[in-house]
């Protein structure tokens, strides 16, 4: 029994750790990710493209990527605005995502 209450919490650590890894090391997830703190059920729904047309214009570094979301755009309700342009950055094997702009 004092074994099981010892392993249990290592193991949801470790669980956690490789989630938080997977997270970071994947575009696609990176990006997911920083929607689902919008909108969650967004984040699971939408259908997304690779905006190069937009990176070039704004001349951006080949660090970072620009996405257009094409279906389910999530809706912020302070500015009343659709968050269309959402951004990936990457930090040496970690990638970032963040609203890019609308």
């Amino acid at each position: 029994m004092k074994l099981k209450r010892n392993i249990i919490p290592k193991l949801i650590g470790i669980v956690i750790l490789i989630l938080l890894c997977l997270i970071l090391l994947i575009p696609d997830l990176a990006l997911r990710t920083a929607v689902f703190w919008r909108s969650p059920v967004k984040a699971f729904t939408m259908e997304y493209e690779e905006d190069v047309a937009y990176e070039k214009r704004d001349g951006l570094d080949e660090n970072t990527k620009l996405y257009r979301i094409t279906k389910n755009i999530p809706h912020e309700e302070a500015t009343d605005a659709d968050l269309v342009i959402w951004q990936v950055s990457r930090w040496g094997p970690f990638y970032i995502g963040d609203c890019y702009g609308w």
